[in-house]
């Protein structure tokens, strides 16, 4: 999916929530593509999920944005998307049976907590989007 919205830390947002919509609307189809190796072979890196064209171009987005350096907005994105791979894996395998609202409520507040981290002060961190 192509983000859409104009703020960058919005369209990150909008990636997260149809990864999440994905693993409890047809959760087969997310155990395959995401689970089961479709998209290739293992990568040796925890990088590898950062690297591709789209999220080079969102990382400098956010980085511009929130006045942050891209370092630090590339393990903002690489620690939310773990996060999000967690608890979209959860919810696809069965262990969890949360709504997507809470799944991404969870997500939305996991990701403030890791721009806190990486130096964005609270009062800066745009307001998620209500899903």
């Amino acid at each position: 999916m192509r983000p859409s919205h104009e703020s960058a830390v919005a369209a990150f947002e909008q990636v997260g929530t149809a990864f999440i919509h994905i693993a409890v609307s047809t959760p087969n189809l997310f155990r395959f593509l995401y689970l089961e190796g479709y998209y290739g072979s293992p990568s040796d890196n925890l990088d590898a999920l950062i690297t591709d064209e789209d999220n080079a171009a969102l990382i400098k987005r956010i980085s511009k944005e929130l006045a942050i350096s891209e370092e630090n907005t590339s393990r903002y994105l690489q620690n939310t998307i773990i996060y999000a791979h967690g608890i979209a894996t959860l919810a696809a395998t069965g262990v969890i049976n949360a709504s997507e609202k809470e799944m991404m409520q969870s997500v939305n507040r996991a990701a403030d907590a890791f721009l806190v981290q990486e130096g964005v002060p609270v009062k800066k961190i745009p307001c998620g989007e209500e899903t």
